[in-house]
């Protein structure tokens, strides 16, 4: 009687069979197998084939839990059999490194009795709410997980001298408990037109002028300035930036100011400032533009992203082919 049941019983564990076993349920293509299974295997009387495990017995750690969907010893069915910050690939049945760092979550809770998991992070008491951030974060704002920030980006401040323009910019400004959110930085300014950096560098002075005309300009002008239409003459002014912009980048259009010197003539212009055009970032050193990364899929949804149950691999590109 036990080794006809024997078969029934395990047919119910895997959902093979909907109704009670009795030794006339036997399914008629029922066979032992044959040979005899090896080490490390055994005998699924129900198939007739030898498999990895039937229950968790037939495992040894690490992978010590037997996976009836297709009877193999893996280390993890769910992320809750991980350690902290790991989580379960469901294809290999390993426990791997979470892509973000956790310090908890649903199954690991905080050591502290007055912290609380917000967002895998353990913190002390919840510093604010969206809704109550006017309150709770004086001058900032509230984060998704409760934590008020302490930089934002604010308008550089105006520290242009007289007969001056501010180059209008944004910086960060930092908040601390003793002093409150920091000073913004000075702008950057420029000389308006007709008027020239004093030697120290701190004020705009009227540009010295005297009458000249283009014939004459490199007599009369004083340090070989050029002399303009209206009979002026200059020592600096105002002109394009210099495009500069390595591959997959825009300039930006901007004037520079440029100085005259009897010596070298008038200055290089400066470089202009460039941007990344879309899908593409900064390179590690900063003087490029690469392609962005993208990934075709993760562990998480391999199967359903991947062509032909392909795996996903750690790059996140679907794997069609290895070798086995």
């Amino acid at each position: 009687m036990k080794s006809t049941l024997w078969p029934c019983l395990v047919a119910m564990m895997l959902a093979l069979g909907a109704s009670a076993c009795s030794e006339s349920s036997k399914p008629s293509n029922q066979t032992a197998c044959d040979p005899a299974c090896g080490d490390g295997l055994v005998c699924n009387e129900v198939s007739g084939q030898c498999v990895g495990c039937l229950t968790n017995a037939d495992c040894s750690a690490p992978a010590s839990q037997c996976r009836m969907s297709d009877f193999v010893c893996v280390s993890c069915l769910t992320d809750s059999d991980c350690l902290l910050g790991y989580e379960c690939n469901q294809t290999r049945g390993t426990c791997e490194e979470g892509e973000e760092p956790v310090e908890c979550d649903a199954t690991h809770p905080c050591d502290g009795a007055d912290e609380e998991c917000v967002a895998g992070r353990c913190v002390v008491d919840v510093d604010c709410t969206p809704e109550d951030e006017v309150f709770t974060c004086p001058g900032s704002e509230c984060t998704a997980d409760g934590v008020c920030l302490n930089q934002k980006q604010v308008p550089c401040r105006d520290a242009a001298p007289a007969y001056a323009t501010n180059l209008d910019a944004t910086v960060t400004i930092t908040w601390t408990a003793e002093t409150q959110w920091s000073t913004p930085k000075a702008c950057e300014w420029r000389c308006d037109d007709g008027f020239t950096l004093t030697s120290d560098g701190t004020a705009c002075e009227t540009t010295v002028t005297t009458e000249c005309t283009m014939a004459n300009q490199a007599t009369t002008c004083p340090n070989g300035g050029e002399c303009t239409a209206a009979g002026t003459c200059l020592t600096s002014k105002l002109v394009a930036c210099t495009d500069a912009a390595p591959s997959n980048a825009t300039s930006r259009e901007e004037q520079v100011s440029i100085t005259w010197t009897a010596n070298g003539g008038w200055s290089a212009p400066k470089n202009c400032q460039w941007s990344c055009d879309d899908g593409f970032e900064r390179s590690a050193d900063g003087k490029a533009c690469v392609a962005i990364a993208t990934t075709e899929c993760t562990a998480a949804n391999q199967a359903t992203t991947c062509p032909n149950g392909g795996e996903c691999t750690a790059a996140g590109t679907c794997r069609t082919s290895k070798s086995v």
